[in-house]
């Protein structure tokens, strides 16, 4: 039997860990991911969009962002809604997003609360050069050419960076959950 990460439809979600309403997370059978992003990078989040929603089926998260808040929704009851049903984020980020009191604020604690609690999995994407580190903490961000870290659009054309970004993020959730819950190797 192949081992594979728990977004593979036929295998449950990534964590037996109780959300905070009680309700256990990652049980279903489709593992929802949070994109954050600063909407100065609105572009960017289309380019990952796209190679996100292509693959889906092989990396098996289906990634939410706010431009799926529709007219007359109150947003910030939405975001906060999409991450807390999220197992994996991706933090697209850049020198708007490290100056966005919305997500210093209000997403990035609500993250890594609910990452913590479920056995999330955060993974950030340097977009641009910039001073990053403060933003990133201990987390490794992502994508990586030859051992160091190579900003999206230090790869000679977004796509190349986007698609070494998508692999290597596919490559963090096989890697978080080696194998599906309650099966033993």
């Amino acid at each position: 039997m192949s081992y594979g990460p728990p977004s593979y439809a036929s295998r449950p979600g990534p964590g037996l860990l109780s959300r905070h309403d009680g309700e256990p997370c990652g049980l279903d059978e489709v593992v929802d991911g949070f994109i954050c992003y600063a909407h100065h990078d609105y572009k960017m989040l289309e380019v990952f969009k796209r190679h996100l929603d292509a693959n889906k089926q092989v990396g098996g998260v289906s990634y939410w962002a706010d431009p799926h808040i529709r007219g007359g929704q109150k947003w910030r009851p939405e975001i906060a809604k999409a991450i807390d049903q999220a197992q994996v984020f991706l933090l697209l980020l850049s020198a708007a997003f490290a100056m966005s009191d919305y997500i210093r604020y209000t997403e990035r604690p609500a993250i890594e609360a609910r990452a913590a609690g479920c056995n999330g999995l955060i993974v950030p994407v340097i977009l641009n050069s910039f001073i990053w580190e403060p933003h990133v903490g201990r987390l490794q961000a992502l994508p990586i050419a030859n051992g160091r870290l190579k900003p999206v659009d230090r790869w000679g054309g977004h796509d190349r960076g986007v698609t070494a970004a998508h692999q290597q993020l596919l490559d963090a959730i096989h890697a978080h959950w080696p194998a599906p819950i309650g099966v033993s190797p």
